[in-house]
Parts: structure tokens; C-alpha cells; sequence
């Protein structure tokens, strides 16, 4: 698979985002991507202005179709029917993209006189986002390729696309998983 999302870690430098791959994995006796396989994107998000945003970005850094284009909402509840349809349009790979939102907590380190006699301890909060990549087979419906990584607060979800894609790259590279 040419570009698949990798999970990216954001730290904020000059507004930058910067991909940070945690782990990946791959089924045993998986078989490497090739380029010339059709593969659809399908992202998992709540919000749907940027998961629409998103499919169509990582999609075109995948050279995929988003799996949106091809069905409607009501279409997509049927997935016996949209296994078959994929296949039938020569369809062998679906990426799918969740793509989990939190906000963590954590101290600030102060010096005991900056903090003196105040309620409570000073926090400081970041938006996390955690990028699950999986990679399927449309025929089996297994799990071939899967890869974890997450991003505190991105510059945004565009860039934060292109660096995941671009570690994925070299991710899938690394796991033998991408003929050229």
C-alpha cells in the first residue's frame, strides 16, 4: 500500500506538526502492499466536516477513492452490500483512519513559592489525538496491517495527515509490507 496513515506525534514547535509513529503490526504470512491495488479510505470520526476533510486528504496521499464517494450513508449500513460492490469494482483494500479526541491534564512544575498557599494545583491541558490505522483485505475481511500513533495538538488536520502518510511510508517499508 503506497501511503498509509502513520500515527503522528505533534509537539508544538513553531506551530509544526511532527509525526511520531508508536507501533504497527502485521498479520502473519501477510502478503506486502502493491501499488497497483485498489484500495478505498474510510475514515472513523464524529465530527463530519473534518472526517470528510480527512478522507479526501489521506486518499489522495494514498492514491485511494474515499469510501464515501462511491456510497451513500444509507448504503454504508449494509456492509454485505458494500463488500460485494468493492468487489465487483476490483476493490482488494480498505484503510480505515479512527481517529480518537481527548484532552489530558497534566502539572505544571512550579516552584513551591509560585504556588504558595493556593487551591489546588496549576494544570495545564493539551488535545490529544490518537490515529489508528488499520488496513484490511475486502475479500477475507482480515486485519493485515495495522498502525497506532497519536498527536497533541496539530497545526492542523491537513498537516497532521501528510506527516502520518509520510511515516506510514516508511513504516511500511520497514515492515517489508510496500513493492514498488
Amino acid at each position: 500500500m503506497k501511503r498509509t496513515l502513520i500515527l503522528v506525534l505533534a509537539l508544538l514547535s513553531a506551530g509544526c506538526t511532527v509525526a511520531h509513529v508508536v507501533d504497527s503490526w502485521k498479520a502473519a504470512g501477510a502478503k506486502p502492499f502493491k501499488r497497483s491495488n485498489k484500495r478505498v479510505v474510510l475514515v472513523v470520526a464524529n465530527d463530519p466536516e473534518r472526517r470528510a476533510r480527512a478522507e479526501t486528504k489521506l486518499a489522495e496521499e494514498i492514491k485511494a477513492v474515499p469510501l464515501r464517494s462511491l456510497f451513500g450513508d444509507d448504503e454504508l449500513k449494509d456492509g454485505v452490500a458494500v463488500k460485494a460492490r468493492l468487489l465487483e469494482q476490483g476493490f482488494t483494500e480498505l484503510v480505515v483512519l479512527r481517529v480518537e479526541v481527548e484532552t489530558e491534564r497534566s502539572m505544571r512544575r512550579l516552584s513551591v513559592w509560585k504556588r504558595w498557599l493556593t487551591v489546588g494545583v496549576p494544570y495545564a491541558s493539551n488535545t490529544r489525538l490518537d490515529l489508528i490505522t488499520s488496513v484490511y483485505d475486502i475479500a477475507e475481511g482480515d486485519l493485515v496491517w495495522q498502525l497506532e500513533s497519536f498527536s497533541y495538538d496539530p497545526s492542523s488536520v491537513e498537516s497532521l495527515l501528510e506527516e502520518h502518510a509520510k511515516a506510514g511510508i516508511e513504516r511500511l517499508k520497514a515492515d517489508g509490507m510496500l513493492v514498488d
